[in-house]
This record gives structure tokens, sequence and C-alpha cells, in this order.
């Protein structure tokens, strides 16, 4: 092997370690960042993000982050997820934010209506799916700060079941979801139902906070039958006053259908634009979800923790970075790196509130066989490294014929000597081992 081969080699292996140690290891493709979701909100003060550890055992840096809601600014549920609250520090984008840690004011009172229709479409699966998915959602609820109205409705008694409807805690409010009676034959009010359920939510009396709207069914409005309540709103006329009712209000309308009987268009047509209208599958699980989304919104603090991508770590400690988070409207959380040092950690994150990826590299899932093969190149590195320097001691490379007597070699081997090397006898051969018969004869003679 000769020194160009061995620094052609050297050279090769030192441009696979430096793209190995750049290589940015991560979960899955992260997504485009999205524009921001609207102007810094004026009643939210910035933020200042802490910089803390994404877990005890490793130097990866994560942004944990606590935004304010005023507790009449309830989001959207598109804007409540997980997914929606991207953030980036300049033109970084940020790992997560996983799930998100919730924070209620019980100073400050939710009302909350929940009209839920018992018509006879919602026998059997219907009302077994919808019962469930709203214990659950009821039970998720703070103790105090929330008062819950449940109303059941269909085309018979609708406006005396709205009235005669009380607000109470949400634990209470379980007990009387259990005790709803199961569907019968008739129809669905539903425009009657969403202005009945306004108008609860007008009572006097009410104190300061939030309104709020939830309405359930799994059909389209029917009315006008033998058995109906007289005056009950029907057809287009009925959507649009019904909608104007919507539109003319201060409260929060959610219209949540259920199944595959539901109008999607007539349901998005009755929400307009201040209203959230959403169909999800009859499926304990899907309707749940969208609850969910729908209980995040009613907190007035979030928490959330993102992920520095590890090539990019370095740079944000360089200048002053504006932390952009990304939800229901753009959040500026200023953050200034450290004089002398980063990072400087202020504790560790908590690990409920990792997403997925985040926690793959948090854990050292991709990152530790990223670091294996880092550490396999660079014992090649050494190898090769030995084997030529073992080479070079071992001669100069040439090549001495078999059988060649040692005094043939010598001349080449002393031409190779350093010329200053002026005190050493170079008429000097090394003769060949005598052998016991040689020194027997030279006795005998």
């Amino acid at each position: 092997m000769t020194a160009g081969a061995l620094r052609l080699g050297a050279l090769t292996l030192g441009v696979v370690l430096a793209l190995s140690v750049t290589r940015v290891p991560r979960a899955r493709a992260q997504p485009a960042l999205p524009a921001a979701g609207g102007s810094l909100s004026p009643r939210v003060p910035p933020v200042a993000p802490t910089q803390v550890r994404c877990t005890p055992a490793r130097d990866m840096s994560c942004f944990q982050v606590t935004l304010q809601r005023p507790i009449g600014a309830l989001a959207r549920p598109a804007d409540t997820s997980g997914t929606a609250w991207t953030a980036s520090a300049g033109p970084t984008r940020l790992i997560g934010p996983g799930i998100i840690r919730m924070g209620f004011d019980s100073t400050r009172v939710i009302r909350l209506v929940i009209a839920m229709d018992v018509s006879g479409s919602m026998k059997g699966e219907g009302i077994a799916f919808t019962r469930s998915a709203l214990r659950t959602f009821l039970a998720g609820l703070p103790g105090s700060g929330v008062e819950v109205a449940l109303v059941p409705f269909e085309s018979q008694r609708v406006a005396a079941r709205f009235a005669e409807a009380r607000f109470q805690p949400a634990t209470a409010a379980v007990a009387t979801l259990q005790a709803l009676p199961a569907p019968a034959n008739g129809n669905t009010a539903l425009y009657s139902a969403v202005v009945e359920g306004l108008r609860t939510l007008d009572r006097p009396g009410a104190t300061e906070g939030a309104t709020v709207l939830l309405l359930l069914t799994d059909g389209v409005n029917d009315v006008d039958n033998a058995r109906d309540d007289p005056g009950l709103l029907g057809g287009a006329p009925g959507r649009e006053q019904a909608r104007r009712q919507i539109d003319a209000s201060r409260h929060r309308v959610w219209l949540v259908g259920v199944g595959a009987g539901v109008n999607s268009a007539e349901l998005q047509a009755l929400a307009g634009q201040r209203a959230n209208a959403a169909v999800v599958a009859l499926d304990p699980g899907a309707l749940l979800g969208l609850l969910e989304q729908i209980r995040i919104s009613f907190a007035t603090q979030y928490t959330l923790v993102y992920g520095v991508p590890p090539a990019v770590a370095s740079r944000l400690g360089r200048r002053p970075q504006q932390l952009v988070v990304h939800g229901d409207s753009a959040r500026l959380a200023p953050w200034r790196p450290p004089l002398l040092a980063s990072p400087p950690f202020q504790g560790s994150a908590d690990s409920t509130l990792l997403s997925p990826e985040l926690r793959i590299l948090a854990d050292g899932g991709e990152g530790s066989r990223t670091n294996r093969l880092i550490v396999g190149i660079a014992l090649l590195v050494t190898l090769v490294s030995a084997y030529g320097l073992l080479w070079r001691l071992a001669g100069d490379g040439r090549a001495v014929p078999a059988g060649a007597p040692v005094a043939a070699a010598a001349p080449a081997i002393a031409s190779q000597r350093p010329a200053s090397d002026a005190m050493l006898r170079r008429d000097v051969v090394d003769a060949p081992p005598r052998s016991p018969q040689d020194i027997t004869n030279d006795e005998a003679a």
C-alpha cells in the first residue's frame, strides 16, 4: 500500500465521518412550516420560554412554553389539537408539540348547554355511543369552574325541556346523563333546539365567563308532523332564522353530527361563519376525540413542549430568537441565549408532554444507531491507520527475492540510512550463521 493510497483512503473515510456526524436523526419527515394563524393577540402578553432537557439523561434541548388565554377567547376545535400548535425559532422548525397540559381558571365560570338528540333515529348504537363519549367528556371537565345543563330534545316539548334545564357541576351532569330515558319515536327539531339552547344561555344571572352551546344530533331537521310541537322551525326559512340567532348571540356554538345519516352541508349552512360544525363516524372513539378538542378549548392556560433539532441547537445560542407559536393566533415568545454558555438547562421537561417523534430522539432510539455508525467508522479509521503504520515499520515496501544472501541486500538497506549517521561502521556485514558441522571441521583442522 503506497502513501498516496493511504491518504486517499483517509480522506474518503473523513468525508463519510463528517456526513455521519452532521446527519440529523428524525423519526419522520417534518411537514413544512405553516403560515401564522393570525396576528399577535393584543390580549395575551408574550411569554418567555424555558430551556430544559428533553429527558433527564440527555443534553438535548427543549423549550417548555406556557400560553395564557382569556376565558372568553375559546379556540375552535381545529386550533386545539397538538398538530395545530406548531412552533419555530427563527427559520428553524421545532419538533412537537405532543399532549397539551391544560389549566382552568376556577374563578370565572364556563356555562355549557349540551343539547342531545334523543329522537327515534338515535335508538340502539346511536344513543349508546353518544352517551359513552359524553360520559368521558364530562368526567374530564374540572370539578369547579364549569356549569353544565344537559337537555335531551326531539320534536315534542322542545321549549319546555330547555326551560326546565338547570345548570349543575360536571360531576352531577354525569348522573343526569345516566338517567336520560331511551329514545322514543319522536322526530328531530334541530333548528328549534339551537334557538332554545341559545335562550337558555341568555338567562339572567350568568356570571362573568364563557357561554357555550354543544349540540349533538344524528339526523336532519324533521318537523311538521302530526305529533310535533306547533311552530317548530322548518325548511330553509327556519334554518336561516336559527343561523341569524347564532350570528347575533355572544355564545360559542358547536354543532356535532354523529353517523352517516347527518347532512353535513345542512349542518354547515346552519353553523354559518360563527359556529363550528363537524361530522364524525358513529364510533365512540371518533366522537370522544372531537369532544376532547372542545374540552381543551375551555382551558385558560396551555403548557407545551417543543424539541430543538440536534443539528441546529448550537446556532440558537448565538443570538436572541423569537420563538413563534402557531395556534389560533401567532404568539411571540422571546428567548435570549446566555452570555457565557449554552444550554443553561432549567430542569427537565414534563415527559408526558413530549410528542412521539421527540420521545424517540430524546430516548436515543434512532440517535443511538447513528452513534453506533460513528463509532464503527472511527474504529475502522483506527485499524486502517494502524495497518499502515505497521507496514511502514516492517520495511519500505521493497521485496527481497527468496533465497538471496543477506549480504546482497545489505547495500540496499545501507543506502537508505541517513547520511548524518557518520559514527557507524559501514564495512561490517552480517555473516550467515555457521552450522554445527562447520564448527566440528574447523576444530579438526
